[in-house]
């Protein structure tokens, strides 16, 4: 219940926000990124900063993503008209029925993986067998996922935050990591990179390209240009 209400104010929002766009002679857009505020999506900001929609026509907002705000969810429910996510995600909320469009590709290559201390016991694979294991919400998880079955491996799968702190106070023996940014938070935090294991997803068969800008079905056609 808590939930639906949540998402409900974010769709009203939404609708607020574009609408007093329309007003100001501006088209509304709301945009959703897939995680927390960072420089992977820097682009996105500086366009903001600068006024290139604007010049464009556009009035764009940007929410905040992050572990609790899910874009498919948020694009199907009326959150927000625009949103990035991994081809992988894109195509498993396909499946589910959420009429996903990709209009443009920004990532071709995979950059998650895995990060564990060599330290713990970990050198391999088949060395996380029955271990914790920090994943993302279910927008991440295909790939991991899809790395466990490949080498047969049971693991206990632990949430994890927008953070490292899990791995580096030994709360699981591995961790999901994107190479440009959670496994720099583990070498800023002094960890060297001698001491962990890393397995890319890329490195394993699982090179899934990496973020994508979606809309729904809906908004395309509504608006191809």
């Amino acid at each position: 219940m808590k939930k639906t209400i949540v998402w409900l104010c974010l769709a009203l929002l939404g609708g607020v926000l574009e609408g007093a766009a329309q007003e100001g002679g501006l088209k509304g857009v709301v945009f959703l990124p897939q995680w927390l505020p960072q420089a992977q999506f820097a682009g996105y900001y500086v366009a903001q900063e600068r006024g290139f929609y604007r010049r464009r026509g556009l009035e764009v907002t940007i929410l905040g993503g992050g572990p609790e705000m899910p874009v498919g969810p948020a694009l199907e429910k009326g959150a927000a008209r625009f949103g990035t996510l991994l081809m992988a995600s894109a195509i498993k909320a396909r499946d589910r029925g959420v009429t996903l469009v990709n209009i443009a590709q920004l990532g071709q290559r995979s950059a998650m993986m895995l990060v564990a201390f060599k330290n713990r016991g970990i050198h391999h694979p088949q060395d996380l067998q029955g271990k914790k294991v920090g994943v993302w919400r279910e927008e991440f998880l295909v790939q991991p996922r899809a790395f466990f079955r490949k080498y047969g491996l049971t693991v206990i799968e632990v949430p994890q935050t927008g953070n490292m702190n899990l791995l580096l106070r030994g709360g699981v023996e591995a961790a999901s990591a994107m190479w440009y940014n959670e496994y720099y938070q583990l070498t800023l935090a002094g960890v060297d990179p001698e001491e962990l294991t890393t397995f890319l997803m890329a490195d394993h068969g699982l090179d899934f390209p990496g973020d994508g800008l979606y809309c729904l079905e809906s908004t395309y056609q509504e608006d191809p240009e």
